[in-house]
């Protein structure tokens, strides 16, 4: 949302995060029950690809997939076959890692939120902050939070408490899948790739200059990509990143300002 410090006679709450209408979530994970030390535990598992969902589960606690993900899928998914002979897999195969979709605001700051954030067992944050400033909730082991207060941000390698709670960079990034109605609401890729936060925003940028400022529309395709790095000890990883959806910026410039 954006900042509204320059509007004295708004209502909002201060410091409160606030989403437009949501319909739905593209992930790139999920969480698996796997045995810790002798404890069941639900942990974060990454996928090579991506999952269209629902704002709500089922009855199992698993996450109701959108319609939206077999449509795309059978669009846009690629095929992976175990066996290229059996031409039979090619369905049950299709991984979905590019999804075409329209930027929702001429703004970037409305489009993608970023910031660090630590969590706790419970999947609360526990606290959030911007590279300056951070705000910082005492939270018992019930997870019931006693106080809240205002820290130093130096970010999460140089914080002890961040690097003891795992504090990492998260993003949040709204857009409009093609095809849907636009008034229908929003859908959510959230994300604490490093890569994926860097690269969205760097983009977002270097977009709203190009086009002068008008973003809202502009086709584009939320894509994975592959990468290795020093951080992954060489082996390669998936993250979101997005991508032009037309031919040239010249075309595309013409076409939203008609």
């Amino acid at each position: 949302m954006q900042p509204t410090d320059s509007r004295p006679s708004s209502q909002l709450i201060k410091g409160l995060a606030y989403l437009p209408g949501v319909i739905g979530a593209v992930r790139t994970g999920v969480k698996v029950d796997r045995q810790v030390r002798g404890r069941e535990m639900s942990l974060p598992a990454k996928l090579d690809e991506f999952i269209i969902t629902q704002r709500h589960r089922d009855a199992n606690g698993n996450w109701v997939y959108d319609e939206r993900d077999a449509l795309l899928r059978s669009e846009h998914g690629t095929v992976e076959l175990s066996d290229p002979a059996d031409a039979t897999e090619s369905e049950a195969n299709r991984k979905l890692r590019r999804i075409p979709i329209r930027i929702a605001y001429d703004n970037p700051d409305l489009s993608i939120n970023e910031q660090y954030a630590a969590f706790s067992q419970q999947g609360r944050p526990v606290c959030v902050g911007n590279g300056v400033k951070a705000r910082r909730a005492d939270v018992d082991a019930s997870g019931l939070v006693k106080s809240v207060e205002e820290v130093p941000c130096p970010g999460p390698e140089q914080c002890v408490f961040g690097r003891t709670a795992r504090c990492d960079a998260f993003m949040r990034f709204v857009f409009h899948i093609e095809g849907q109605c636009e008034d229908d609401g929003l859908y959510i890729l959230r994300t604490g790739s490093y890569n994926a936060v860097s690269e969205v925003r760097a983009k977002l940028e270097e977009l709203h200059q190009v086009f002068g400022g008008k973003l809202a529309g502009l086709p584009m395709w939320l894509t994975l990509e592959t990468k290795q790095s020093a951080m992954s000890h060489q082996s390669v990883f998936w993250y979101a990143s997005i991508k032009g959806r037309y031919d040239s910026r010249i075309q595309a410039a013409k076409e939203m300002n008609a």
